[in-house]
């Protein structure tokens, strides 16, 4: 899960940017959500999809 403070779509930023920290291609896969500032995502390899 990623938290945020101020609101969901920073949340999402945080997932992306930790995905984006990876070596390779990696893309987030929003899965749902718990309130405004908690979502649960899924880090997706590009090359094996």
């Amino acid at each position: 899960m990623f938290r945020s403070p101020q609101n969901l779509d920073e949340a999402v930023d945080e997932a992306g940017r930790w995905a984006d920290s990876l070596p390779g291609d990696f893309a987030v896969e929003v899965t749902g959500f718990d309130d405004a500032t908690v979502i649960q995502a899924r880090i997706c390899d590009i090359a094996a999809a």
